[in-house]
């Protein structure tokens, strides 16, 4: 086997590029995979990480800054400095004349400054949802306004609790009155909020403080709780785990997951498991100092060691948000991801290398496989015209695109096939003119036949005469009768012949072939019993689009040939009806004899002119009925029965279809 494919020019060179290219390359490939995809893949989760802590970090700042932002806002708004420097005026009373309009416009005529702002707040609270509290306050912290958002029943309380506190000994309140931001940090403040820490869920919250002018002078604070869930809706943002979708595949989720800690770096304030809020990191229930050591030795951002939590490997990236100093809380930002989920991204991209390493060879192979088949592509188009050629097409011609030996090598085979094309011309006409000759023969033969008995039955009439023969009468009448014969004979062979060169034109019509066939198995009905012969006929509709009178006597022909073919009688089966033919839907005539069959010879010659393997006939049978079925676009076969089946000769003929049936009238 391997000797012949080398011989192949074609596969030496496939060969040649494979060692040459294609298994370097291969080498090349695994090495990347074992020495250089598993630091790559680690080193990208880790640069991901910590790309993804500081964004996350500057988002936390963006939330701050915006909330700081908004609560300035309303302690810029004039009704704010009116709540608290003029306390509840009624109509009536004595207003500075520059805000009496802006009052009645507000109030409607009736109510407080701080009824309004207090409304106001309220309705601000449930359309933004981003605060839960708005609370002004005097300079002694004292509230004077409380906005509550969805739990207005509870206002009272809350205001008791705000008044009980005594905000004006807390650092964040004198940094607020003294026009700074007051920055309380995060926690649960459910006093405030007239809730207690039984109420469930448990709620966080960001403490902001500004300071508040009225014209008058007095100085006051607006404090705000900040909901915490902007917080939290920040590290589960679908971001940080679409961050690493290229790490798993089929649809799965990655592990990475986002955490808060506050400004000591160990307290737990934001985690997807809210049973860790308030946690210490370096406590009993987390267990990790290591990480805690990690933070406080880098007050920019960076990356933890590895460390396992919960028995499972992780890597994971931190980054600080802005200080005090710079406007925020100093918290930590860290995100985290799995080790499992970076050595299934290792497993993907080596599976994507095996698969571009595949992919490389694949096309380095078909390049090979492309320029090898042109280089060998002139010599099989030789051995494709030259097989052409054998087949008897002599037209067969290469078509040249080179100047190579090839193409030399293929001029010569094209002035070869031309010299062969006018040859064969000239033997064919010679293999006509001697075809022709010998039809003349034949039919010089096939008059000569008929008429020697003619003259001999004459010469005999005209010698009883001139001897006055008393048996002159009787000689007179068998002569007749020889001669009547003999001119039909000639009449047949006449006609015959005139049938195969081509005969009437054809004048087709729609009929039933099945009818058709019954009438001449019907004609042959008697002749069969004589000859101890039993009709087998079967038929089904089969409509056919052909010359009536010519189709007869091709199907004459096969019936009579069937009988013919069985001197010693038996079953003459008839079958005709639609069937499946190579062409398609046919209507199909079947007539199976149980004869002694065809010899090879014989069936090598059976459509030819002239020949006949029975002791009469002119032998133009068969080929008038091949003719016949030509003109009417079908086939006819003759050949042996199965051996299984005995012996004997099944004659086939299918017609095409008719488009629709006729009743023997004209299409």
């Amino acid at each position: 086997m391997r000797a012949p494919m080398l011989r192949s020019l074609s596969n030496k060179l496939l060969l040649a590029v494979v060692l040459a290219v294609a298994l370097p390359f291969a080498g090349f490939a695994l090495f990347l995979d074992h020495e250089i995809t598993d630091r790559l893949a680690l080193e990208f989760a880790r640069a991901t990480l910590r790309g993804l802590a500081t964004d996350l970090a500057a988002g936390v700042d963006r939330e701050v800054d915006e909330r700081v932002g908004d609560l300035e806002s309303w302690a810029r708004e004039p009704l704010a400095g009116w709540a608290l420097g003029e306390g509840a005026f009624e109509l009536d009373g004595a207003l500075p004349a520059v805000d009496a309009a802006a009052f009645e416009q507000l109030t409607g005529g009736a109510g407080s400054f701080r009824e309004v702002y207090e409304g106001v707040l309220d309705g601000y609270l449930e359309r933004k949802q981003r605060f839960d509290l708005i609370a002004l306050l005097d300079e002694r912290g004292v509230p004077l306004v409380v906005g509550q958002r969805g739990a207005a029943e509870r206002r009272s309380e809350t205001i008791a609790a705000l008044t009980l506190e005594q905000f004006h000994r807390q650092p964040w309140f004198t940094e607020a009155l003294a026009g700074g931001v007051g920055r309380i940090g995060q926690g649960r403040f459910d006093s405030w909020l007239g809730r207690t820490e039984s109420d469930e869920p448990p709620r966080y919250h960001v403490g902001l403080a500004v300071q508040v002018r009225a014209r008058t002078g007095e100085q006051g604070v607006l404090l705000a709780l900040v909901n915490w869930s902007a917080f939290e809706s920040l590290i589960e943002a679908p971001l940080v785990k679409d961050a690493f979708r290229g790490f798993v595949s089929g649809g799965a989720t990655p592990s990475p997951y986002a955490w808060i800690w506050g400004t000591d770096g160990d307290t737990i304030i934001a985690h997807r498991d809210r049973t860790l809020y308030g946690e210490h990191v370096s406590g009993p229930r987390v267990g990790l100092p290591g990480m805690v050591e990690d933070v406080l030795a880098d007050d920019v951002g960076g990356l933890y060691r590895p460390y396992t939590f919960n028995g499972v490997r992780k890597n994971a990236a931190f980054a600080w948000t802005a200080g005090r100093d710079e406007g925020g809380f100093g918290w930590v930002v860290g995100v985290g991801i799995d080790n499992a989920d970076v050595e299934r991204a290792t497993r993907g991209v080596s599976a994507i290398l095996v698969r571009g390493t595949i992919a490389v060879l694949v096309v380095v192979v078909a390049w090979a496989v492309m320029i090898a088949r042109r280089t060998v592509a002139p010599i099989r188009a030789l051995e494709r015209h030259t097989q052409r050629v054998a087949e008897g097409d002599l037209d067969a011609r290469i078509r040249i695109d080179t100047g190579d030996e090839v193409a030399q090598l293929a001029r010569a085979f094209n002035r070869m096939t031309a010299e062969l094309s006018v040859q064969s011309e000239r033997l064919v006409k010679a293999e006509k003119d001697a075809a022709w000759r010998e039809m003349a023969r034949q039919i010089a033969h096939d008059l000569k036949n008929p008429l020697t008995p003619i003259q001999l039955s004459l010469d005999l009439e005209a010698r009883a005469r001139s001897e006055e023969d008393p048996r002159a009468d009787a000689i007179a009448a068998r002569s007749l009768d020889m001669i009547r014969r003999q001119v039909e004979h000639l009449r047949e062979i006449a006609t015959g012949f005139y049938e195969f060169t081509g005969g009437a034109k054809p004048v087709p019509r729609d009929f039933d072939l099945s009818e058709l066939v019954r009438e001449i198995v019907e004609l042959y009905a008697d002749h069969a019993t004589e000859l101890g012969i039993s009709i087998d006929l079967e038929t089904e509709p089969a409509p056919v689009h052909a010359d009536r009178a010519k189709l007869r006597r091709a199907v004459t022909n096969l019936i009579s040939n069937g009988l013919e073919a069985m001197p010693d009688g038996g079953p003459l089966t008839v079958r005709c009806g639609p069937a499946d033919g190579p062409a398609g839907r046919c209507s199909r005539l079947d007539v199976t004899d149980r004869g002694v069959g065809l010899s090879p010879q014989a069936q090598a010659r059976l459509f030819e002119p002239y020949f006949t393997s029975k002791s009469g006939g002119t032998g133009l049978g068969l080929a008038i009925a091949r003719r016949v079925v030509d003109e009417a676009g079908g086939e006819l076969s003759l050949v042996e029965r199965p051996a299984e089946e005995g012996t004997g000769c099944r004659a086939r003929l299918d017609l095409p279809l008719a488009a629709k049936r006729g009743t023997d009238g004209d299409s």
